[in-house]
């Protein structure tokens, strides 16, 4: 079975969900403190959310115009984001840890998830020792996503999006399902009818789910689940 224990944080509109540690190294870092533990996953995580965070929320719609009535579009899209190199580590020295050191001797550059897989940094607290997780040398950050948008009354379109679960060898696997709702508001507003442009409302939710690779040889891995929400 693989090893995988997780800590939770619930940032901004996102919940995150990782598996970066052994069991051991878990009880080491909740037991010195939860800020720490909070500022180290922030760290790793930051270029894969600066990365995918975009692409998550985007590509809801061609056109403002809603579809007429059972009218529909099947859509197809494959943003890839590559993180840039200086994105490959981190500087645990300047994260202003309260309960955990850097070790001296050990390098306080550590690999984020995009990172390559390499040892992290070794913190250190008296007579406790922790190993920072290796990167999951991501050479991009993929969000595909088919989209199917059809038309309801009242100048309404609902949009459904997927993708089905891929294993990339090497790397992880992922899937991504969302539904979202899009309405020409404008039609119901006195003389706002008359202007010849579309002007809608969106709001979009959509949920993705990753495992990444990030140790093969202890069965390690890295588990993503983010739901991003969005309104336009």
């Amino acid at each position: 079975m693989k090893k995988i224990a997780g800590i939770l944080l619930v940032l901004s509109l996102s919940v995150l969900s990782t598996s970066l540690y052994s069991q051991e190294d878990v009880v080491k870092i909740l037991s010195g403190n939860l800020r720490d533990a909070e500022k180290l996953a922030n760290a790793y995580l930051e270029p894969f959310g600066k990365g995918f965070g975009a692409s998550l929320n985007n590509g809801w719609y061609n056109t403002a115009k809603p579809h007429k009535l059972l009218g529909f579009d099947l859509t197809f899209t494959a943003a890839i984001s590559v993180p840039p190199s200086s994105q490959k580590t981190f500087d645990v020295s300047k994260l202003n840890l309260e309960y955990w050191s850097v070790q001296s001797g050990s390098n306080p550059n550590s690999p984020t998830v995009t990172g390559e897989k390499t040892n992290g940094t070794v913190l250190t607290n008296g007579g406790f020792t922790l190993t920072l997780p290796q990167g999951a040398n991501l050479k991009f950050i993929p969000a595909p996503i088919i989209q199917v948008g059809v038309g309801l009354p009242f100048h309404t379109e609902v949009v459904g999006r997927f993708f089905p679960k891929v294993d990339i060898n090497g790397v992880g696997n992922f899937s991504l399902w969302g539904i979202g709702v899009k309405n020409e508001f404008k039609e119901f507003i006195p003389g706002f009818k008359l202007i010849p442009i579309n002007i809608s409302l969106l709001l979009g939710y959509t949920n993705f789910k990753s495992s990444f690779d990030i140790d093969e040889s202890k069965n390690q891995t890295l588990d993503f689940n983010a739901k991003g929400f969005t309104g336009k």
